[in-house]
């Protein structure tokens, strides 16, 4: 399902703020086209990139891949996009001497294409500060600085940071942990990240420290010891949550890994081996 795009304009007629956010777009679905962006000095343009494009500058444009952010400093125009189909991005126009402070302080690049895994960071902040406009009137400035600074926080850390997950490998990750309940195939990871298997399983390995099939192993085990305490769960219904078909295998490498079998473990941890369970909740008239 294609995300519902989301937007925020400044009203002209809204006192100046040391901190002034503009406008922002969230999922922004463009046309085949690029833009050609005006000059605004002491203004700001932070984007992510959803898909391949083109950035720079009138007549010298660079082709950038998918999930690319980039912050412009609008002392000049720029122009990105690109004309031969459709493509998404998230963006943020600010400024204000505020504003100028924050991104000097975490020393962010400046019209530098970043490769990092920055959609779930300029989204979520880019939610936080849409709700905060639209939802109070005025908004606090602490809470949209907190934002901001935050924002630029994670961005000079996943730059610094060299085990940042590449792109692909994060959104490997984000599939594997909300699909623990069913069978995840080595295939199906290599499809998703667009890669073949071989060569899926070596940059897996270099960046997690183990095989994907490991992995996934070790996040149904963790998963399970979690559902463990749920003593209305018996270790069957446990097993059968996490994805291991067989009750009795998901015995064994919860004893393999953790050196007791599901029940002891539950046992020791929890007091109880699951009996009796606990009655679902019923109706018994008005309370006396």
């Amino acid at each position: 399902m294609t995300p519902t795009p989301t937007f925020y304009y400044r009203h002209e007629l809204s006192p100046q703020t040391d901190l002034q956010i503009e406008a922002l777009g969230i999922d922004e679905r463009m046309q085949p086209r690029l833009v050609h962006h005006v000059q605004m000095a002491g203004t700001y343009l932070l984007i992510h990139f959803h898909d391949p494009v083109r950035i720079g500058q009138e007549g010298a444009t660079v082709s950038q891949p998918a999930e690319t952010t980039i912050l412009w400093r609008l002392d000049e125009p720029y122009v990105y996009g690109r004309e031969d189909r459709e493509w998404t991005h998230s963006w943020l126009l600010l400024g204000g001497p505020r504003t100028k402070e924050l991104l000097t302080e975490f020393r962010l690049p400046i019209a530098r294409p970043l490769q990092i895994s920055a959609r779930p960071i300029v989204q979520n902040c880019l939610r936080q500060l849409y709700d905060e406009l639209h939802g109070f009137t005025p908004p606090d400035e602490l809470i949209l600085e907190s934002h901001l600074a935050v924002l630029a926080r994670q961005i000079a850390r996943a730059v610094r940071d060299p085990s940042e997950p590449p792109v692909r490998l994060d959104a490997v990750r984000r599939f594997i942990e909300a699909n623990l309940h069913r069978p995840i195939a080595l295939d199906e990871l290599a499809r998703l990240a667009h890669l073949s298997v071989s060569r899926f399983s070596e940059l897996f390995r270099q960046q997690f420290g183990q095989s994907p099939v490991h992995y996934v192993n070790e996040l149904r085990i963790r998963r399970s010891t979690i559902l463990l305490r749920d003593a209305n769960l018996t270790v069957a219904q446990v097993s059968d949550r996490v994805g291991f078909a067989d009750a009795l295998y998901f015995s064994r490498k919860f004893k393999n890994r953790l050196g007791r079998s599901p029940t002891v473990y539950r046992r020791s941890r929890y007091g109880t081996g699951g009996l009796p369970r606990i009655p679902a909740a019923t109706s018994r008239g008005k309370a006396g």
